[in-house]
């Protein structure tokens, strides 16, 4: 039989360690060196759909809006 404080304390600490494992994925995922080059370009995708800008291919990652 689970009595209520059991189920209770097995939750708390369940979600407690997928808080944990989401914020170490999260730190690993910034620091790491191999990951950072293909953020740069996701980022500049990101802003040519955020902003609506266009690169220019004449002058290298510059946005024209």
């Amino acid at each position: 039989v689970i009595r209520d404080v059991q189920f209770t304390l097995f939750t708390e600490r369940l979600c407690m360690s997928l808080f944990l494992l989401v914020v170490l994925y999260h730190h690993l995922a910034l620091n790491n060196p191999k990951k950072q080059e293909l953020d740069v370009v996701l980022c500049s995708g990101f802003q040519d759909i955020i902003f609506g800008g266009v690169k220019n291919k004449n002058e290298g990652s510059e946005f024209t809006f």
